[in-house]
């Protein structure tokens, strides 16, 4: 039988950065309550809470830190994390109502009160959201943010001139800032103070008066207002200041976009990606502003991928150049080009965790096994702590029947895993498979269970472990108990619909076993090997030697049937 496998997902490894902020709070929030053993309770709870929020599993996670408020009513980061899990179900009453029970039990608690002021910006509740930000300025004056979000909050209730007090404010604090001033001059235009507006990006020229930047801002605002032709001097100044500087290009082209002119603003693009004196950052956000007409225009993508190359010829050694060019080629389903430019990447960046892990998702997906060994092994030696790349690499090892190899880095991998059981158990899964390659079958069950413990959901495990088990014809009741198990999970699997067939035929239940297996073909096991093999053998046992002959044969024409089909077919009966 065919047996399945899958790649860990990258996903499941970078979210544990969501870990530190429910750790922290819950150092800080003390529980009293008189049980030792409670004590222990509720922070297992809090932790098997905490990995099913991580994994994506919501409602597990609500569950469990509902289960952790029966022990600890006013436990506040319990219903902290609830009012994120409730927000993320789009329940935003329910958010709001466990936001303000967090900061009622923990009044001191900064983290928790912008929660509740996020909440209540989530619920149209700006002006309880604008009395949190004002605490917040008041007790944490240094947090410069919190001027941010309370002018934000003014301005989403439509109060414009408020919204500028704090920004007046924080430039006080903080100095000219381009950000804060165009900022500003934005909420002027709003109010209708237009020469206000001017002044704030004028600070910026008068600061600056060689920062072609500044002009092209004020550039923008005049056509912000329709003032196209003082737009127009503005850009002459840009020119005369500078008139081979690629930030001419990029603001030209910036201009002829709000015009709505798109060919005449993306002749300026090329010239502007031939700069050095433009960024590599600045340009590959032009490249992912272009992103939306990717898959609409050919002509598009044409440009798109033109541009590309430009980054390639001026910043050759830079890896960006590369991702982003792998990026596109994967948006249009060349995932092998794409691989190509990951990989060349990856020559340049020896720091990135993501571009590594792309690279070695993609080589899996493509079932580039040799490429896969090697850079999986490449990316252990860079981040020797991250366990997906041993996972990759015991994958690969054994997808090339290096049994032995694959199981030496499994083993190695899964004691540096602290509390993702999940990818444990998947360790012991692959491992399972493994051993039983290598004909270690107590290892192999051993490996297993311990899967199994872990993850009794696993339908992969179950299904594999039970089709091993009906190899050997051992424990054939505990067999047909874990793929029915594995079926009830994902009854269209034309794998588990296999294995549980070939375990009634191997009770010599010839009439059921013919049902499951002909629901396997319908489901798909018609391209498998195994699984028309499998038919045969049941119709042959039903008397039905022709018929059995005829899906030997087509057994024949797949890749995956046992060493003993070619005997079968020669003999034209079943052989065990």
């Amino acid at each position: 039988m065919k047996l399945l496998f899958y790649s860990i997902l990258i996903a499941l490894i970078v979210s544990f950065y969501g870990c530190n902020s429910t750790k922290k709070i819950s150092k800080n929030d003390p529980i009293k309550i008189e049980s030792s053993i409670q004590k222990t309770q509720l922070k297992a709870l809090l932790i098997e809470a905490t990995t099913e929020k991580i994994l994506g599993n919501l409602n597990d996670a609500d569950s469990l830190f509902n289960l952790c408020l029966k022990i600890d009513p006013k436990n506040s980061a319990s219903l902290y994390e609830l009012s994120g899990i409730a927000l993320q179900k789009n329940n935003k009453q329910k958010a709001l109502e466990y936001a303000i029970k967090s900061v009622k039990h923990q009044k001191e608690n900064e983290w928790y009160k912008l929660n509740l002021a996020l909440i209540y910006i989530a619920n149209n509740k700006e002006k309880e959201a604008i009395s949190i930000f004002e605490q917040l300025i008041i007790e944490h004056p240094n947090r410069y943010e919190y001027l941010y979000s309370l002018s934000d909050s003014y301005i989403n209730i439509g109060e414009y001139e408020k919204a500028i007090s704090p920004l007046s404010k924080l430039e006080q604090l903080i100095g000219l800032n381009p950000e804060l001033l165009i900022q500003k001059h934005r909420l002027y235009l709003q109010i209708g103070e237009i020469d206000k507006a001017v002044n704030e990006i004028q600070k910026l020229i008068n600061s600056a008066p060689n920062e072609v930047r500044f002009y092209g801002i004020l550039a923008e605002l005049y056509e912000l207002i329709g003032a196209n032709d003082k737009a127009l001097i503005q850009y002459n100044k840009i020119r005369s200041i500078e008139p081979n500087n690629g930030v001419v290009n990029i603001s030209l082209y910036q201009f002829y976009m709000q015009k709505g002119n798109f060919d005449k603003a993306t002749s300026f693009l090329f010239p502007a990606f031939n700069s050095k004196e433009v960024n590599i950052e600045s340009k590959i956000d032009i490249l992912l502003q272009l992103f939306t007409k990717f898959q609409q225009d050919n002509k598009v993508k044409k440009m798109i991928f033109d541009l590309c190359e430009s980054l390639l010829k001026v910043h050759p050694e830079n890896s960006k150049s590369f991702t982003i060019l792998a990026d596109f080629y994967l948006q249009d389903n060349q995932p092998e080009k794409a691989l190509l430019y990951f990989k060349k990447a990856s020559e340049f960046d020896q720091q990135s965790f993501a571009l590594w892990s792309q690279l070695v998702l993609l080589e899996s997906s493509l079932d580039k096994i040799p490429d896969l060994i090697e850079d999986s092994r490449k990316a252990i030696e860079l981040f020797p702590n991250q366990t997906s790349f041993y996972y990759f690499n015991g994958y690969a090892y054994y997808r090339s029947n290096k049994y032995i190899e694959a199981i030496s880095i499994l083993n190695t991998g899964k004691e540096l895993i602290l509390d993702d059981y999940y990818l444990l158990a998947d360790f012991y899964q692959l491992l399972g498979d493994a051993y039983q390659k290598t004909n270690n079958y107590s290892k192999s069950d051993e490996s297993f269970d311990a899967c199994l413990d872990l993850n009794p959901k696993s339908a992969i495990a179950l299904n594999n472990y039970s089709y091993y088990l009906a190899l050997r014809k051992s424990s054939l009741d505990k067999a047909k108990k874990m793929i029915l198990k594995a079926i009830e999970i994902n009854a269209e699997n034309a794998s588990y619909l296999d294995t549980y067939g070939w375990i009634l035929f191997l009770e010599g239940n010839y009439s059921d076993a013919e049902y499951w297996l002909l629901k396997s073909l319908d489901y798909g096991g018609i391209n498998s090997g195994t699984v028309l093999e499998h038919y045969g053998d049941v119709l042959y046992q039903l008397n039905r030697s022709s018929e059995a002959l005829k899906y030997w044969e087509m057994a024949q024409e797949k890749e995956d049937y046992s060493e003993l089909l070619l005997e079968k077919i020669k003999q034209k009966k079943y052989i065990e």
